[in-house]
C-alpha cells in the first residue's frame, strides 16, 4: 500500500472512531437491538481509543490502518450477532463503511454507534 493510500485509509477509518453529532434524530423509543448495539459500540469505542490514544506518525500510518480495519471488522461482526435487528439497524450496518453510519445508527436508535 502506498503512503498516500495508507494515509487515506487511516483518515477514513479514524473518522469512524470520532464521535460527532448525529444528523438525524433518534426514534422516541429504542428497540432492543439499538440498546444492545449501543452497549457494543461503547465497548469498541473504548478499545479504539485505547489502541489509538497516541498520535500517528507518517511511518506508522500503514500499521494504524491495519489495526483500525481489524477493530472495525471485529466490531461489525459483534453488531451483526445482535438478535432482533430492525430494518433501520440493517440499514445502519450496511452504511457502516460509507460515511453515513452515524446518521443511520441514530435513526436506528443506536446513538453510540457509527
Amino acid at each position: 500500500m502506498h503512503k498516500r493510500q495508507a494515509l487515506f485509509a487511516a483518515v477514513a477509518v479514524s473518522a469512524v472512531l470520532v464521535a460527532v453529532a448525529p444528523a438525524a434524530a433518534a426514534p422516541t423509543s429504542q428497540s432492543a437491538w439499538a440498546t444492545q448495539a449501543n452497549k457494543v459500540c461503547v465497548i469498541w469505542l473504548a478499545k479504539a481509543k485505547k489502541a489509538f490514544g497516541s498520535p500517528v506518525t507518517a511511518a506508522q500510518l500503514y500499521g494504524f490502518a491495519v489495526k483500525a480495519k481489524s477493530i472495525e471488522t471485529q466490531e461489525l461482526a459483534v453488531l451483526k450477532q445482535i438478535p432482533a435487528r430492525t430494518s433501520a439497524g440493517t440499514a445502519a450496518l450496511a452504511a457502516l463503511n460509507d460515511g453515513r453510519a452515524k446518521s443511520a445508527f441514530a435513526v436506528a436508535g443506536a446513538n453510540q454507534c457509527g
